[in-house]
Parts: structure tokens; sequence; C-alpha cells
């Protein structure tokens, strides 16, 4: 197999690689043993007759880092129709492959969250506008699944947050400048408040916000968590 040289760099290869796709793996080590056969499907399916091949294979450098990259290979036959070679490419999706990751870890441990201090947790879909998985303590009344999530929030502020605070909860908070949050690079947000329980009492409490990319939909998930001070 003959590699471009900007494909080479990654692996620190020669410019043809011989017996692939085995040696990659076999040989070199360069993919992650969870995507060993993912990798010999995809070639597979171009030698058995597919005209494109695609699959995201989990690579490791010649540093030994992780490396996604997107494969895709067609088949090219001559006038004779005879097969006799593979074009292929790789796109660099390891951003997204980390992305995807961060989500799936930080569902996994709001799922698990439990805390004495604990008043509220949920996501919202701030692309949709909609609140899910609402899971809250039997003192607050904050939302349910079936509210829009600036519906949540202007709740929250208008009868639960103390006067002085109420804008700045309001805006920070917004669907707005949570997104701008995310597209400046960052994914993380916290605002501490004073809060109205239900039987009137004022509290302390502190929301925090993680802002991430929904690898399902492509849509920005907010995921909050609610703790008393």
């Amino acid at each position: 197999m003959q590699y471009q040289r900007n494909s080479a760099r990654y692996f620190g290869i020669e410019d043809v690689v011989y017996n692939v796709p085995q040696s990659f793996f076999v040989e070199a080590g360069f993919v992650h043993d969870d995507s060993i056969s993912d990798y010999l499907k995809l070639y597979q399916m171009v030698i058995d007759g597919e005209e494109h091949a695609q699959a995201d294979i989990h690579f490791l450098d010649e540093k030994n880092n992780d490396l996604w990259l997107r494969i895709m290979l067609r088949r090219v036959t001559d006038r004779g129709a005879s097969f006799n070679q593979v074009i292929g490419c790789g796109v660099n999706i390891t951003e997204e492959k980390v992305k995807e990751e961060r989500y799936v870890e930080e569902l996994v441990y709001m799922s698990g969250l439990q805390s004495e201090d604990l008043l509220a947790k949920f996501r919202a879909d701030l692309t949709r506008n909609i609140v899910v998985d609402y899971v809250g303590s039997s003192d607050v009344l904050l939302a349910d699944d079936s509210m829009t999530y600036s519906g949540v929030i202007e709740e929250v502020a208008s009868d639960m947050v103390a006067d002085d605070m109420k804008e700045k909860f309001r805006e920070s908070l917004s669907i707005g400048s949570l997104m701008s949050l995310y597209y400046e690079g960052k994914n993380e947000y916290a605002i501490e408040y004073q809060r109205r329980m239900k039987n009137g009492t004022l509290c302390w409490v502190k929301t925090y916000a993680k802002i991430f990319k929904s690898p399902e939909q492509n849509d920005i998930m907010c995921f909050f968590i609610y703790l008393q001070h």
C-alpha cells in the first residue's frame, strides 16, 4: 500500500507499506485492540465487491497517542472491469471522538450521582429548548420533562431566586449565554445564589453547568447539578 507523506507522518512509516491491513496491527501495533475487527471488515468489504467502505478506526500514533481516523475506501477498476486497486483517505476525527467520550462519561457520572446536598440534576437540550431526565429533591419544585428549558429558568428566577440575583441568574443560564460559552471553547460554568425552598426558607445553592455536543443528535446539551451549600 502506498501512503501520501502527510498520512504516513502520523505513524512514522515509509510511503509504501506491505501486507496491509495485517501489518498495521500485527507488526506495527498502530490499530487499537478495540478497532481491529472493524479495520479488517473495512478492507474485506472492498475485497468482497463493495464499491465504497467507511469506518471510524481507533489508531495509536508513533508516540502511542490515541488517534481516530474516519477511513473511506473506494474500489478502482480498469476499463476491462477488472479490480486492481483501492483509493482511500482518512479524516482526523480525534477531537470529535474525545468530545463523545466526555459526553458519555458525564452522562454516566450524573446518572449515578447521589448526595445529601443534591437538590436537582437534569440535562437540557439547548438546541431544542427542552428538559431531559429531570430528578429533583422533594424540597424542590423545579421542573419536569414537559417544560422548556427557558421556561424553567424563568420560573426559578421569578419565584425562587433572591431579588439581587435574579437578572444574573437569568442572563448567565440563558440558552444564548451557554451556547456562547460552548462556541468559545468553554464547557463549564457555575453560579452561586440564594434560593427560596418550598417551605419558604432561604438557602445558598450552587448550580454547575457542563456543556457538550450530543453524539447522537449533534444537539448542544447542558448537564446541570444543583447543590445546597
